[in-house]
């Protein structure tokens, strides 16, 4: 038998939220020859007002498992299941969301050495070229030193060939207000590019041509994705699709733009353990009825694989 803990039951909060303490596991064969393994799930608020059996996802499907007894504070159920990691859920409501959910990231099995470090990736692009930073204050006045011997004149040197003039660095200065800095020619003179006459040229952070916040742009400013900072409310992944299709231009983002969205400084950062941090991706998952999921937790962000019939919560981007 093993046991999995993420709290003391006396560090539990006693309110209405349903919390998962600790999960034991134990080994079996059942009477077909089958191995088996039996979770007993433990908590607190399992129960819904009617003291009925909590909704039960194992690994994001519906895995076959069998209830053998339950109660407020204790869950135990038999199933077939593989060596691996599973997103343990329960919900005293049916839906998976707010205080009556509660998640769970269960290991079940041996784990594995750590693997030696990959290779380096290849640098990215330079990015844009910051503002000016404000001038520092000026430095106390240092004493003055003492004034040292007088040395005997030098010879007069030779005159040096004039050099080449130096070229400010600074695309601020160089370009103009409505140009944006490409690179530097042959003789080290900057490149300057005319935007589009009348293109707005974009920045991370402000309000896009569709009323989102932008959360990436091209190297000139003139495209990139915008999106709604206000979250849709929880749904099956066909509604959140067709809600968003339902506006022009605008869909489901990608695993790596959610990835984006939550190092905006100025997007609202989502919930940690404890509430219903998922949301919808574009990407499918492994079968025809599973979609990619984004949710965080205390460790990090992580992505795994969601039923499409489950409730979820989206947000939508818009290209421009």
């Amino acid at each position: 038998m093993s046991t999995q803990a993420i709290a003391d039951d006396n560090d539990l909060d006693k309110s209405k939220a349903l919390m998962i303490s600790e999960i034991h596991t134990a080994y079996a064969v059942n009477d077909e020859g089958v191995d088996v393994i039996t979770l007993t799930i433990k908590g607190i608020n399992f129960l819904d007002e009617k003291g009925e059996v909590p909704s039960i996802s194992v690994g994001h499907n519906r895995l076959d498992y069998t209830v053998d007894s339950f109660n407020d504070n204790e869950l135990v159920l038999t199933a077939t299941l593989e060596d691996g990691d599973y997103l343990i859920m329960v919900s005293s409501d049916n839906k998976f969301k707010d205080e009556k959910t509660a998640f769970y990231d269960l290991t079940i099995g041996a784990v594995g050495p750590q693997g030696s470090a990959g290779a380096d990736g290849t640098n990215g692009a330079d990015g844009d070229m910051g503002a000016k930073g404000d001038t520092g204050a000026t430095g106390a006045k240092g004493d003055t030193g003492a004034a040292g011997a007088t040395g005997s004149a030098g010879t007069d040197g030779t005159n040096g060939t004039d050099g080449v003039s130096g070229k400010v660095a600074l695309a601020g200065l160089m370009c103009g207000e409505d140009q944006y800095l490409q690179g530097f020619d042959v003789n080290g003179d900057l490149v300057c590019v005319n935007n589009s006459a009348g293109a707005t040229v974009f920045q991370v952070g402000i309000t896009g041509p569709s009323g989102g916040t932008v959360f990436r742009v091209s190297h000139d400013g003139l495209t990139g994705v915008e999106v709604n900072l206000n979250a849709q409310g929880v749904m099956t992944w066909n509604d959140a699709n067709d809600t968003a299709t339902a506006y022009a231009g605008w869909r489901l983002p990608t695993l790596e733009e959610l990835d984006l969205i939550d190092q905006i400084e100025q997007f609202p950062k989502f919930d940690v353990v404890g509430e219903a941090a998922i949301f919808w991706s574009s990407e499918l998952g492994a079968g025809d009825y599973y979609y990619m999921i984004w949710y965080r937790v205390l460790s990090g962000v992580k992505h795994g694989r969601g039923d499409m019939d489950y409730l979820f919560n989206s947000v939508f981007v818009s290209d421009f």
